[in-house]
């Protein structure tokens, strides 16, 4: 069977993220076309390879992809548009301090700081965007008037299986000068018409969270609580530890909330750090303040159970040592696997990161990847579907010496794997994007195998009297 010959994992279990996709590239229904772009010099924000390939379908024209393994691949909306960067409406602006969650076959983007299309300038994003997964179509869904008052950009955001989408703090613009305090709930609601989307904020009680911005929010569903830590108001940064209890049991719109610690002695504030929940610890990567960034390889930790913080040494990788310090990065966790990448290396954010690294937690040993992402990019978004499939999105791309006040942003979406995909994931995606022209699928598509293989029937079955 296919499968049985995967491409081998490395000695901490990373794949190299191309392999998978070029190992089931060529089809049966398509004239495989090979070319070489003509040689044009591009800067280093660019791509920095010229190999495409192309399928010449019978059902939707030419479908482009790429063969570069030393980059993720870049999922297309459009296939023919090769810079990867929609400039269309169907698509989301380009944006940074935005946030990615994956729930099921679909990716929701909620906020950020976006580039005006065709202006100068820019504005704060309160738009909520919907990724169909298996086939890179985007989707704009307006919220009800209520989400609009909260501040959208630096915010902290978990996608969660008992409560779904949880949403705490973030600013709004001049950043600082609007800071939501607020827990919120994506709501989705069946009409007639289809589904209401709405930000709904929860009911809290008890020593709610400080106003801030650049937290980071994780969930323990296991004993039906969050814990939010860290942050800024724009002036102080913190390092406080609260966690939110779900009252009652089951109940999703009330929490009553504990302050852990505050203001710990050795422990600093910090902004746009990423945490994660392991073995009754909250382990907090990087993330810095005005002056300073810190490290991630030596993990500032919470000890749930001691209620107090600690450090955790890391093991280097053998050729290339440790992570540089960061904040404003983008990080997952797969199983025990924790991916880190991109960011700022300077608090100043003139220095940016297309770097890719990745943490065992049963050995935490680090391994650097050998893929880098397509350009050096900070407040970037990621998440990782069911089947191992990291997607990074948007972020901004830094500023030129010769105008250092702009910041270029991105709405490219980039992926990789961390896991062998499932056959499933691989033939749907195949075939949604290799013929995306001409099949239009329906959402129940996307949910049931059984109703994709009817969608996908009667052109297959078109192709093969043809």
């Amino acid at each position: 069977m296919l499968l049985n010959n995967h491409p081998k994992r490395d000695t901490f279990g990373v794949f190299d993220a191309q392999l998978v996709d070029r190992y089931f590239k060529k089809s049966k229904f398509s004239t495989f076309i090979s070319f070489r772009r003509r040689n044009k010099r591009r800067s280093s924000s660019m791509r920095r390879n010229n190999d495409y390939k192309i399928f010449e379908t019978k059902l939707g024209g030419k479908v482009y992809f790429d063969i570069d393994n030393k980059m993720p691949k870049i999922e297309r909306s459009h296939p023919d548009n090769l810079m990867g960067e929609p400039k269309c409406d169907c698509c989301p602006p380009a944006m940074s301090g935005h946030r990615l969650a994956i729930v099921g076959n679909y990716a929701y983007v909620y906020g950020g700081l976006c580039e005006k299309r065709d202006e100068d300038g820019f504005h704060i994003s309160t738009d909520l965007w919907r990724l169909r997964l298996i086939d890179n179509t985007w989707k704009r869904i307006p919220l009800k008037d209520e989400a609009y008052y909260f501040a959208p950009v630096s915010y902290a955001w978990i996608a969660t299986k008992k409560w779904g989408l949880l949403t705490f703090g973030g600013t709004g613009f001049p950043f600082g000068v609007t800071i939501n305090d607020k827990l919120c709930r994506l709501y989705i609601k069946n009409t007639k018409d289809g589904c209401e989307y709405n930000v709904v904020p929860l009911q809290s009680y008890g020593s709610s969270p400080l106003a801030t911005y650049g937290g980071a929010l994780i969930a323990d569903e296991e004993h039906d609580c969050i814990y939010y830590v860290g942050g800024t108001n724009g002036h102080e940064y913190y390092s406080d530890v609260y966690r939110g209890d779900f009252l009652p049991f089951g109940e999703t719109s009330k929490v009553y909330w504990t302050l852990l610690t505050s203001h710990c002695f050795g422990v600093a504030g910090r902004y746009r750090h990423e945490i994660v929940l392991h073995n009754n610890k909250i382990l907090m990567f990087g993330g810095g303040n005005a002056d300073t960034l810190y490290s991630v390889n030596n993990i500032t930790y919470f000890d749930l159970e001691e209620n107090n913080f600690g450090v955790l040494n890391t093991s280097p990788d053998p050729i290339h040592k440790f992570p540089p310090k960061r904040d404003c990065f983008s990080l997952i966790r797969f199983d025990d696997l924790v991916f880190l990448m991109g960011g700022r290396a300077t608090p100043d954010g003139r220095t940016l990161l297309d770097d890719i690294w990745c943490l065992d937690l049963s050995t935490f040993i680090w391994h650097k990847n050998s893929m880098k992402l397509s350009f050096r990019t900070a407040f970037q978004a990621s998440a990782v579907d069911d089947n191992g499939r990291v997607y990074v999105f948007g972020g901004h791309r830094g500023s030129s010496s010769s105008q250092p006040i702009h910041i270029g942003r991105t709405n490219m979406i980039q992926s990789f794997i961390a896991s062998p995909p499932s056959l499933k994931s691989i033939c749907q995606r195949f075939i949604a994007q290799r013929y995306k022209k001409g099949i239009s699928l329906s959402d129940k598509a996307v949910y049931s195998p059984e109703m994709f293989v009817k969608e996908i029937l009667p052109h297959y079955n078109a192709i093969k009297v043809k």
